[in-house]
């Protein structure tokens, strides 16, 4: 009998090419149906060495169906995919070709997220505010439909891309109108959704989401696991799942309840899906649910045994009878990602690989980005590895991951020219949960100045934990502990008039209850020659504040209405309300910051 024939549609954001191929030889015989793209162009050896390739353009319908004629000669049991971007592509295929798959209708809810929104309103599955953006002037109707916070995210989109979590009016007017009017080289969006934000309950070291993984087959939803979350990187950059999540079984049945009920309402059949939930002090509420194997699972599902993700996907697509049992649960098994710095930079060295491999816990470090690679600033999720392991329970891999993300350290450099370095530890890479206990960061001196490599105020007290402190409560990066309010939810990355990216804030005029100021700014070593905005102006005073850790460690040069000023640090500028200026550093050793201390907000 011959064996099945199981077509893949690949591209990028998809499982490794390898692990397709190799995890679904049990199955049958695997067909690459390969879409142009830079990422299919720069594998193009590798993938004609481990699988017949059959490329796939659909510029129109005519180009789709001369591509599906060509898959057809392979005489393809099955076809689908795992890459988010070619749901669409997958679908035209399996309806020319007569296999099962989501349908157009049910891929155009799964991935235009306002019509999503607005089924699951429809149906009664979930009722978020929200609106569609297509150019800046809907903002206006759209924030007084949805009101704020809100979420601020693209129509289609993935990897949290262009994705920002707003507070005040005016920095989402800025940002609608930059996102919508720039072009997609620069960032651009198409259209945008402003939906309502969920506020979170406080999980402690864990995230307040989970996600549900779920097989549809025939239209009959089965759950195969359930994913915990460690606490997002501001805005929203995903930084590792692990399984099994720390939810009760009150809270387990609530949440596979809703996933079940979204999956229907978007009409789902036959296909894997991967929905995203908010824990929130009312119930469980949906993030979103997307159509396709979730981030990690390929990787959780080796470590963990039993269930392989990858495989289940095809079996699903071959119309096997669906699994009925979990992912093992009597230990833990982790993926936890060191995102990328926002600010960017050229990687120039790592630390502490071989001791963290050797961790008890610690299964494998992946590296994603090599040293000599640049990292481009933005709000997008990105990795620069990934450490997978097994822990006894939630503490064991708590504790082997404190120890990891202490031992870890990265050094940047801004570009080859610039050889000023700047390290930073992997703990100072991810967040902290809410209201969780944090060891202190011990100071050091460096060339005569006395530095923290963390605030004092992020130790807080755990819930519990001591009897004799006051109760602490926690929001979003935010927290009350004996009268004293603490943001950990810092740096935030905002729109300022004339700026080339979002800017990193420490503060602004909504914390703390209204404050008058607002202090933006970071580290400029990897500025050294490169402008950060164009000549542009503020309704109100802005203080340049440069430091170094020793004296005359950096300059750099200030156009005020046309006239140039060196600073040297120390040093401060103040720039008149209405003048027109930028700044261009000159020379920064490493620990050289420069801020600006806006006196009121006009965002």
């Amino acid at each position: 009998m011959p064996r099945p024939v199981i077509a893949v549609v690949y591209d990028f954001g998809s499982v490794a090419p390898a692990d397709i191929v190799d995890r679904l030889e049990p199955l049958g015989d695997v067909v690459l149906a390969v879409c142009p793209s830079r990422h299919t162009e720069e594998l193009a050896p590798l993938l004609a060495d481990l699988a017949p390739v059959v490329p796939v353009h659909e510029e129109d319908a005519h180009t789709l169906d001369a591509s599906a004629e060509l898959l057809r000669e392979h005489r393809p049991d099955a076809v689908l995919t795992y890459s988010e971007r070619r749901l669409g592509t997958t679908a035209g295929l399996a309806a020319r070709l007569g296999l099962p798959f989501h349908d157009a209708r049910t891929v155009r809810l799964l991935t235009d997220k306002y019509e999503q929104r607005r089924r699951l309103r429809e149906r009664g599955v979930d009722p978020v505010r929200c609106r569609l953006l297509r150019t800046p002037g809907d903002w206006a109707p759209a924030l007084a439909a949805v009101g704020l916070p809100a979420v601020l995210k693209p129509l289609r989109g993935e990897g949290s891309r262009s994705t920002h979590l707003v507070r005040d009016a005016a920095t989402g007017a800025a940002l609608a109108t930059r996102l919508l009017t720039a072009p997609a080289s620069a960032g651009g969006e198409e259209a945008l959704v402003l939906e309502e934000y969920l506020e979170g309950v406080g999980a402690g070291p864990f995230g307040d989401h989970v996600s549900v993984e779920s097989a549809v087959l025939d239209g009959r939803v089965t759950h195969w696991a359930t994913t915990g979350k460690f606490p997002l990187a501001p805005p929203f950059r995903e930084v590792g799942h692990f399984w099994p999540a720390p939810v009760t079984g009150a809270e387990r049945d609530a949440v596979l309840t809703l996933a079940a009920d979204a999956v229907r309402a978007l009409g789902v059949r036959t296909g894997i899906t991967h929905t995203e939930v908010k824990l929130t002090p009312d119930g469980p509420r949906l993030i979103e649910v997307n159509g396709r194997l979730g981030g990690f699972q390929a990787g959780l599902g080796r470590l963990a045994g039993g269930l392989d993700p990858v495989l289940l996907a095809a079996e699903v697509a071959l119309g096997r009878p669906l699994p009925t049992t979990w992912v093992p649960d009597d230990r833990v098994t982790y993926a936890r990602a060191l995102p990328t710095p926002a600010e960017g930079g050229l990687l120039t060295g790592v630390r502490g690989v071989g001791e963290v491999r050797g961790l008890p816990g610690v299964d494998t470090y992946e590296t994603r980005v090599q040293p000599g690679r640049t990292v481009e600033p933005g709000v997008a999720t990105g990795e620069l590895a990934v450490l997978w392991g097994t822990a006894d329970a939630h503490d064991a891999m708590l504790a082997v991951l404190d120890r990891a993300l202490d031992t870890l350290t990265y050094t940047f450099a801004g570009t080859p020219g610039t050889p000023e370095e700047r390290t930073v530890r992997a703990r100072d890479l991810v967040p902290a949960g809410p209201g969780t206990r944090r060891r202190p960061r011990p100071h050091r001196r460096t060339k005569g100045l006395l530095m923290t490599t963390e605030p004092a105020t992020t130790e807080l007290p755990s819930t519990g934990e001591d009897s004799s402190a006051a109760p602490a409560s926690a929001e979003g990066g935010r927290a009350v502990a004996n009268g004293a309010e603490i943001r950990t939810d810092i740096p935030q990355f905002l729109p300022v008039a004339g700026h080339h990216a979002p800017a990193p804030f420490y503060l602004t005029a909504d914390m703390f209850g209204g404050v008058p100021v607002e202090l933006a700014g970071g580290p400029i070593t990897h500025l050294v020659g490169k402008p950060v905005a164009d000549p542009h102006r503020h309704a109100v005073d802005e203080i340049y504040f440069l430091v170094s850790p020793n004296p005359g460690g950096a300059r750099i040069d200030v156009l005020v209405d046309g006239e140039r000023h060196e600073l040297t640090s120390p040093a401060l500028l103040r720039v008149p309300a209405g003048a027109e200026h930028r700044f261009l550093t000159l020379e920064a050793e490493p620990g050289s910051y420069c801020f600006g201390l806006l006196l009121g907000s006009e965002r």
